[in-house]
């Protein structure tokens, strides 16, 4: 696969806390989009809490939103939609829920993988996967089918970083991740 550099598309970021962590999630979009493009994929991210609201803690708050066009250097400021909390309380959360996320992962019609994180959503690896692959398939959970169907089936598609559109696949992968691993364990 050839390498491509990072702004080769164009890229919409969300800052958003949960469980008293700040986290970012970077959609790409296809290299002609403009301005009035950014707004059409912010709609897309809150059209995908929506689906997962019954998965989201109710601490998950979205802070900022910035774009980046093509060929850009730096992430600008976007005044996209602040969305209404999750629907799951955080009274007795695990503080090892802080470290776990969901991976959506897909490849680009030319072979391109894409993939973003998603902190904040209230799953059990043990029991909500099969714990012999950590995956929730679409099959098994209606909520995760629903968030692959608006990531594949809703339109503007995204694109990997081949500037290609997405096949996203049908399960998302659940991981704690190593860096929030470690910050637990210090005390964080």
């Amino acid at each position: 696969m050839p390498d491509f550099a990072p702004n080769y598309t164009a890229r919409l970021r969300v800052t958003y806390t949960v469980a008293g962590a700040t986290h970012h999630t970077t959609w790409r979009l296809p290299a002609a989009s403009g301005y009035a493009d950014i707004g059409v994929y912010a709609s897309k991210f809150i059209a995908l809490l929506d689906i997962m609201d019954a998965k989201i803690w109710s601490d998950f708050t979205i802070n900022s939103w910035s774009y980046q066009l093509a060929d850009g250097v730096i992430f600008l400021p976007f005044g996209g939609a602040f969305w209404a909390a999750g629907g799951v309380s955080p009274s007795g959360r695990s503080p090892s829920q802080k470290a776990l996320a969901l991976s959506f992962v897909g490849r680009s019609v030319a072979g391109q993988r894409a993939a973003f994180f998603l902190y904040g959503v209230a799953t059990n690896p043990m029991t909500d996967t099969d714990t012999s692959d950590f995956r929730i398939h679409s099959a098994e959970d209606t909520i995760i089918g629903n968030a692959v169907g608006i990531l594949n089936d809703t339109s503007p598609s995204l694109v990997a970083n081949d500037n290609e559109d997405v096949i996203w696949y049908e399960y998302a992968n659940v991981k704690y991740n190593d860096y929030w691993t470690r910050r637990l364990r210090q005390g964080a």
